[in-house]
């Protein structure tokens, strides 16, 4: 089945996020700080107009992640579960709109990092801010310890 044409994004002003208000936070992390989206078209809606900005400025903060939005409406793919510990219950208890994207002590799936640079997925940009830590260690392992990287100041 081939892929539906996404519509194109508009250039928006350098302050258009201020209104979306608190919905930014749901595009951010997939769940709503207080009243959310009234329907999951909506939110897509919201991020067609809204996405690229979010993006620009999310990875100016935390270089080699990516936003929920971006996981969800653009990329459409979950990281790798890497925690053998996790149950499905647990797992299941976890996604937001069906989807999993998760940042837990101790970690479900693999590093974010970690898989955007194994697919190409990082501007050169990122890859220059991020300092990475080399692991001689098992995935699940280096899951059980926590991320690689720190947050990386705005600029």
């Amino acid at each position: 089945m081939p892929a539906l044409p996404r519509r194109r994004r508009r250039q928006r002003s350098a302050d258009s996020l201020e209104e979306l208000g608190l919905l930014q936070h749901e595009l951010e992390y997939g769940r709503p700080m207080l009243d959310g989206f009234e329907s999951l078209e909506q939110m897509e809606d919201a991020w067609d107009e809204f996405g690229e900005e979010i993006i620009a400025k999310w990875i100016r903060v935390f270089a080699g992640t990516r936003p929920w939005g971006w996981w969800f409406f653009d990329h459409k793919a979950e990281r790798p579960v890497i925690n053998p510990r996790a149950t499905t219950e647990f797992i299941e208890r976890h996604r937001r709109h069906g989807f999993l994207h998760t940042h837990h002590w101790p970690r479900l799936q693999q590093d974010e990092t970690e898989y955007l640079e194994d697919r190409g997925l990082l501007t050169p940009d990122e890859l220059a801010r991020i300092p990475f830590e080399e692991v001689d260690a098992e995935p699940w392992q280096v899951a059980m310890r926590g991320p690689r990287r720190r947050r990386i100041d705005a600029k």
